[in-house]
């Protein structure tokens, strides 16, 4: 989030491609800590975030439970879930392309 804060001081657009550790778990403190990040941002991730992709790597089945809650919690901005970094980065592009030029 300390990283986020920083992206979101430059007011300047970017996107973000964020690696997940699917071998750890977030704790109940750690997510609602990001939930409240969210709202009490959303503001400006609208209006300079153009997009988040997440890397979930090899796992179908996490993939879709982290899609299928993303849908549920409704993020201020695009988002979209991958199974690789390079993949993430294509998409991520694409999005600073789009709403840039």
């Amino acid at each position: 989030m300390h990283a986020m804060d920083a992206m979101l001081a430059r007011a300047e657009p970017f996107a973000c491609v964020m690696v997940l550790n699917t071998t750890g778990k977030l704790n109940h403190e750690h997510r609602k800590r990001v939930a409240k990040w969210n709202t009490d941002n959303a503001e400006a991730l609208r209006q300079h975030c153009r997009g988040f992709a997440m890397v979930v790597g090899d796992s179908p089945v996490l993939r879709f439970v982290i899609s299928s809650m993303l849908m549920l919690i409704r993020r201020p901005v695009p988002h979209s879930v991958f199974s690789t970094e390079a993949a993430a980065v294509v998409w991520v592009r694409e999005r600073l392309r789009e709403r840039v030029s």
